[in-house]
């Protein structure tokens, strides 16, 4: 059986010097001071994971099935990156960011999907009126 830590807060974090792991520190459900420390490619693995897991959680807690983990958009930035690649990175409100590669593909469906979306959305205003 492993070892359960029951966390009750976050506190900080960090990166080791060399980038070979990441810290992360927070209070144990009795407020002892408790760190958890990842290689890199165990943290890439984890962000990766949370926010289905987080999705999850809240469809059992709601049990509604409809339900994601959705963050508010807080600014986006498309670079190129090799001659048919791009990077996205997505940006919350509160800070985190996560980079996507596209390619031109990719980008094509979504300016596509968003025209449609954009012209549903028109058309639902100009019959309401």
């Amino acid at each position: 059986m492993p070892n359960d830590i029951g966390v009750q807060a976050l506190t900080t974090c960090g990166t080791a010097a060399d980038g070979r792991y990441v810290r992360i520190n927070f209070k144990d459900i009795h407020g002892c001071p408790t760190s958890l420390r990842l290689p890199t490619d165990c943290a890439r693995q984890l962000i990766m994971t949370l926010p289905e897991l987080v999705s999850r959680a809240l469809q059992a807690e709601l049990s509604d099935n409809s339900v994601r983990a959705v963050f508010a958009l807080g600014g986006w930035r498309l670079e190129s990156a090799t001659s048919n690649g791009y990077i996205l990175t997505m940006r919350t409100t509160d800070g985190f960011a996560v980079s996507f590669a596209v390619n031109a593909s990719d980008l094509r469906e979504m300016t596509s999907r968003l025209k449609e979306l954009f012209c549903a959305r028109l058309s639902l205003v100009v019959t309401e009126r």
